[in-house]
């Protein structure tokens, strides 16, 4: 299984902003507050009656772009005038340890993170010139699943460092 570890956030990534893509209005803002070491993450959303372009400018006001650090009580003012709705929500995000606990109280046999066969398949893969490549599902099986069986059951370290994911993890019944 495979799942979001707040550890990939760690050093920089625990707030962060996100706006809407559409470009037309309303703009959607989201803000994550990231809470790490609870393993949980307070979202924040809110709906301005703005485009895009006139969100960014808002911010650039400030010369900022927009950000979690460009969220200041000037721009935050100027999108309160514009708001159409909000609304909040928090979301738990197990670490890796937590889950491998939680699979074995439940009953599995074993829970163990391991590495994804998945990534080693799309490399190997992809570093095969172009007509050494097999076209046919049933070939693709052969040359990289033992591969992929055994690196999917190679045990991972349990944590990872900041700007990584945490590891798959395989539990068996």
């Amino acid at each position: 299984m495979h799942y979001e570890s707040l550890a990939y956030y760690r050093g920089g990534g625990e707030r962060a902003l996100a706006l809407g893509d559409r470009g037309e209005r309303p703009t959607r803002l989201l803000v994550f507050d990231r809470r790490i070491d609870e393993e949980r993450v307070h979202h924040y959303g809110l709906l301005v009656d703005l485009s895009r372009a006139e969100v960014e400018e808002i911010f650039s006001r400030d010369g900022s772009r927009p950000s979690y650090a460009g969220l200041t009580p000037r721009v935050l003012a100027e999108l309160r005038a514009h708001l159409a709705d909000a609304a909040t929500w928090t979301t738990l995000h197990p670490s890796c340890r937590t889950l491998l606990g939680w699979l074995v109280e439940a009953g599995f046999r074993s829970a163990t993170p391991t590495y994804d066969g998945g990534w080693l398949a799309r490399r190997l893969f992809e570093r095969l010139a172009e007509p050494e490549r097999p076209v046919e599902m049933s070939a693709v099986d052969r040359l990289l699943w033992p591969l992929v069986d055994l690196v999917a059951g190679m045990e991972a370290p349990s944590a990872a460092r900041p700007g990584e994911w945490e590891p798959w993890i395989t539990a068996t019944k």
